[in-house]
């Protein structure tokens, strides 16, 4: 006798309106109705035999659906113990995973301390591309980055001076150019390596993966902002470029283990989970969010001062057709919390999915 299987690598992730399949192995999603893990826990009690026997015209469309997505598979019964469910952790070996550098004359020292720090991945911003040349040569002709990302604000060059760049300093993943007096066209050197010509604006913006690192990470921290740092060219510090509030100046830090100790944020556990808003939107565990979300002491819980361009009461993006922001679909906030208007919404979303 044989049964069907879930993938445990493929999780179901429950939003307001709707649910979303992350099928981490492939790094790809769907979305699908709520009633999804009722429907795979009916499909994995069933004999394979007598699947279609036993389920009405739409179970047996989302069942092949599953079956064409690879979702599902077929097994003995006497292997399905062998089958476990993915235990939820996350750890890093870095210290700090991920830094922001402005171009300054604490460059040096801010290098040094990221490597004991076990920092492998840098963003290099430098406000004129005049002097990119000069800081690669005076500190990444060797250097213990897996990743040197730069950011140029005002270009002077031509694209064929950055192809160089990147074919002299292999450690360059990303040229991100914001203004330019040349024409630059965005290409790609390799599967791994870019030229892009890109907004000024990063504001408010959002980007999603979905990948094993990336959704463990964000059900213990806000993946945007854990184990993050941003140096400005003062030598300030900040948790990133968003960030409103100074953590101290790398001039006055001695140690490693001081910047270390100062870069932790209270942000940094700021999970979607824990977040008004986010914590009902399907998307919560593969979005990097860059709004900075505030603690309401009251609540005892993370909010955000900014509404998110994606409405999970509603399933819609802001643009798409039937879109309504929070208040008009009847979420509101008072002094007591997140309050909703049952009757509107529900009555909405009988208009936009029914």
């Amino acid at each position: 006798m044989k049964k069907y299987k879930w993938i445990e690598e493929c999780i179901i992730v429950n939003g307001h309106v709707r649910s979303c399949i992350y099928d981490l192995p492939r790094q790809k999603s769907y979305f699908v109705d709520k009633n999804t893990e009722s429907l795979i826990q009916k499909i994995e009690s069933l004999d394979s035999n007598f699947i279609e026997d036993n389920l009405d015209s739409n179970e047996l469309e989302w069942f092949n659906f599953f079956i064409e997505k690879e979702l599902l598979f077929e097994v003995p019964i006497s292997q399905l113990e062998y089958f476990k469910k993915i235990p939820l952790g996350w750890n890093h070996p870095s210290k700090i995973v991920n830094a922001i550098l402005e171009e300054s004359i604490y460059l040096n020292k801010t290098l040094k301390f990221l490597n004991e720090l076990n920092c492998h991945h840098i963003v290099l911003s430098f406000q004129n591309s005049k002097d990119i040349l000069k800081v690669l040569e005076d500190n990444f002709k060797t250097t213990f980055l897996k990743s040197l990302d730069i950011v140029v604000e005002q270009n002077v060059f031509e694209s064929n001076y950055y192809e160089t760049l990147i074919t002299n300093y292999p450690i360059i993943s990303d040229i991100y150019i914001k203004k330019s007096t040349k024409k630059i066209i965005s290409i790609r050197i390799d599967d791994f390596r870019r030229i892009l010509k890109v907004d000024s604006s990063t504001k408010g913006k959002l980007t999603f993966s979905v990948e094993i690192k990336l959704f463990m990470e964000s059900h213990f921290y806000n993946v945007y902002l854990n184990r993050k740092i941003y140096f400005n060219k003062e030598g300030y510090i900040y948790n990133t470029p968003e960030s409103n509030v100074k953590l101290g100046n790398i001039n006055n830090i001695t140690t490693a283990e001081d910047l270390h100790q100062l870069s932790k944020t209270k942000e940094w556990d700021s999970k979607k989970s824990e977040t008004f808003i986010c914590e009902d939107c399907e998307l919560r565990y593969m979005c990097v969010d860059n709004r900075i979300p505030k603690w309401n002491k009251q609540l005892n819980k993370w909010q955000h001062e900014t509404e998110c361009d994606y409405n999970p009461y509603i399933g819609l993006w802001k643009g798409e057709e039937g879109y309504l922001s929070l208040k008009k679909c009847g979420k509101t906030f008072n002094e007591d919390g997140l309050k909703t208007d049952k009757i509107k919404l529900d009555s909405i979303n009988k208009i936009l999915w029914s």
